[in-house]
């Protein structure tokens, strides 16, 4: 396992990996980072673990409008999509969640 510093909203973390995913979760971690930021937009009020979940819920609900559109694909055309696509998107969608639960209990008892 490699372990990987990250900087969320100004505040570093180590986070642990599969060997050879580090420069992938560098690259999660910058997308998360500016989302937080933007969600924050410059302000101090909210706490680390407001804006975390407020973050966790943005892309969750971005994930679920590609969700949506994935259906409204597969409804129009099955030719060429993977029948399993849905499930793996859920998921996928189902894992981030659990992932950022877990970070966010961490955080709050910290």
């Amino acid at each position: 396992m490699a372990r990987v510093e990250i900087s969320l909203n100004g505040q570093p973390y180590a986070v642990a990996c599969e060997d050879g995913q580090e420069s992938r979760l560098r690259e999660i971690a910058s997308f998360c980072d500016a989302k937080m930021k933007a969600l924050a937009g410059g302000k101090q009020g909210a706490s680390e673990v407001q804006l975390l979940v407020l973050t966790m819920l943005t892309m969750a609900d971005q994930l679920f409008d590609l969700k949506g559109e994935l259906a409204r694909t597969r409804t129009g055309s099955d030719a060429g999509v993977d029948p399993g696509l849905e499930e793996k998107v859920a998921s996928a969608i189902e894992t981030l969640a659990k992932r950022v639960n877990a970070v966010a209990k961490k955080l709050a008892s910290a």
